[in-house]
């Protein structure tokens, strides 16, 4: 029995020290592959192994090389993990980061070129880059989408011998890059009303957004669809996002006119969110002049 576990236990360290060997024959067969692609594009360069991978000595450029394997998450998400260390996530550590995403045969599957300043800007958070094969489903800005600017853009980025430009074009991918969430969102918010101005259904947003049901809903509502019945179609609400002084005045004018806070809400078509706060802000009674609204 005895001897059964210590063959088992011989066998399990061999695989960690096989599969680490593998790693580092990966690492090494990946700076050897960007090394022979520059040279396509015209640009001697040598390695270093220091902080950085690859040093291009006649325009000053540095790279360092990441190689990852795909791996698959719990969830079933193929995805590719690029990991860094403390010295490399300071600031100017190199230029760019080249990551290389491997199949489980050694081949390339994936080029991403990432400057160094993206890492460094997001502090902790950029001691790893984890970058899907492909678009997730129920999955609105994911990081397939993110690095998109990045993928497979080839390696004439480091043919430039401009230092202003080739300073601006790193400067320009890292906002992108930084901004991402924030822009991907906000342009989903403008299609996704768009979309639904229109007479559609809710199983016909989801093969066009590619979200499940329950997203779709969740977010009819947080930006001032109602959800409705049958259909699930929209009702005709006024778009609302930013000034609110002029739907105040409106508000006010209809207030005045005697209609209540219900009236004036099927009159201005507005979110009920966004009635019952600009209700509140302007002190408005619930329902009568004679009493205020708790």
């Amino acid at each position: 029995m005895k001897q059964k576990h210590d063959t088992q236990t011989k066998a399990s360290r061999l695989e960690r020290q096989a599969e680490m060997l593998r790693k580092e024959l990966i690492g090494k067969l990946g700076e050897y592959y960007v090394q022979s692609e520059l040279a396509k594009v015209g640009i001697d360069s040598v390695s270093i192994d220091k902080t950085f991978d690859i040093y291009l000595w006649q325009r000053n450029h540095r790279i360092e090389v990441k190689t990852s394997y795909l791996r698959t998450r719990k969830s079933g998400t193929e995805v590719f993990t690029f990991k860094f260390s403390e010295e490399q996530r300071m600031k100017d550590a190199f230029d760019y980061a080249v990551c290389l995403g491997f199949n489980r045969d050694d081949t390339i599957n994936v080029i991403y070129i990432i400057p160094q300043k993206y890492l460094h800007e997001r502090g902790l958070c950029g001691y790893k880059i984890s970058a899907t094969k492909e678009k997730c489903r129920f999955s609105l800005c994911d990081s397939y989408m993110r690095f998109d600017s990045c993928r497979n853009i080839g390696f004439d980025v480091f043919t430039n011998n401009n230092k202003s430009s080739f300073t601006r074009r790193k400067n320009t991918v890292t906002k992108k890059l930084l901004q991402f969430e924030e822009d991907c969102k906000k342009q989903f918010k403008k299609e996704f009303i768009s979309f639904f101005n229109d007479d559609v259904t809710i199983d016909e947003a989801m093969v066009y957004f590619n979200l499940g049901r329950t997203p779709i809903i969740n977010y009819r509502r947080k930006f001032g669809l109602d959800v409705g019945g049958g259909k699930y179609k929209r009702k005709q609400y006024r778009y609302f996002d930013g000034d609110t002084e002029d739907l105040k005045k409106e508000i006010l004018r209809l207030w005045d006119a005697g209609l209540n806070r219900t009236d004036i809400y099927k009159s201005v078509r507005v979110g009920h969110k966004v009635m019952k706060q600009l209700c509140n802000e302007l002190d408005l009674p619930h329902r009568s002049k004679g009493r205020k609204f708790k």
